[in-house]
């Protein structure tokens, strides 16, 4: 028996590429907590798992990561927000958009113009 007998044999078809949008797609149900579809030999498999809750099973938040630029001070105070109320900074900044997103205008305007009188800066 030679040292060539011991090596693993592999498949001789070829392999097929992977796109970028297979590779996002796979991305983004990894992120979701879902087995990765995609196999170490790089090919597309069926997955017979939903990528969306079905109707009637408990559905949790998909929160994706996002990127904003802030002041150094916004996120010194933020930071402070968390701390004293004990949240996670994500958590507050959900929480803020969500209680902004559902102000009616006028009364977003009012904080607009207020901010604007206080920062000098034009918000809108």
């Amino acid at each position: 028996m030679g040292l060539s007998d011991l090596k693993k044999k592999r498949d001789k078809t070829p392999i097929e590429p992977l796109t970028i949008d297979e590779f996002i797609d796979d991305a983004e149900l990894y992120a979701l907590g879902q087995p990765r579809l995609v196999s170490p030999e790089r090919r597309l498999h069926q997955a017979s798992l939903p990528i969306h809750p079905q109707e009637g099973e408990a559905s949790k938040p998909v929160y994706k990561k996002a990127t904003y630029s802030m002041s150094l001070d916004s996120i010194d105070q933020l930071a402070d927000i968390a701390i004293r109320d004990g949240m996670k900074k994500s958590q507050l900044l959900r929480l803020f958009t969500h209680y902004f997103y559902h102000l009616p205008p006028e009364e977003r305007d009012l904080i607009y113009d207020r901010l604007q009188r206080l920062f000098g800066e034009h918000i809108k």
